[in-house]
């Protein structure tokens, strides 16, 4: 049992080891062409007098990420809470989906905000 779990802490560490690393940035000037600077601000609705000291502070640094190529989905809301969008002259087009998901599927996949409905980073 020891040696599968070091097994498993090992390649564990391995992995994290062999992960890509961002750069980290503060604005757009300071990543690649094809990258924007992704600052992530989830806004914690709540009441006031539930804030805990720190939350209420915008983040102000980020790291540089790519951004969406075409036909890669998106959300209309990324760019509002900080995350890369499409690439330049695409932008995110939201299609009807005409097709029937088995209740098997329906279940297992992860809830969709508009259901029947799919979004993706479109040209045209």
């Amino acid at each position: 049992m020891k040696i599968f779990v070091l097994g498993l802490f090992l390649a564990a560490l391995v992995t994290i080891c062999m992960a890509e690393v961002s750069t980290k940035c503060t604005e757009k000037s300071q990543c690649a062409a094809d990258e924007c600077c992704q600052i992530i601000n989830f806004v914690i609705a709540t009441k006031k007098r539930q804030l805990l000291p720190g939350l209420s502070r915008p983040n102000t640094s980020g790291t540089c990420e790519k951004y969406r190529q075409e036909g890669v989905s998106c959300n209309s809301f990324d760019v509002m809470n900080g995350f890369c969008g499409c690439a330049d002259g695409l932008t995110c087009k939201t299609v009807h989906v005409s097709t029937t998901p088995s209740p098997i599927i329906h279940i297992m996949s992860p809830r969709k905000m508009a259901p029947g409905y799919r979004s993706f980073c479109s040209g045209n």
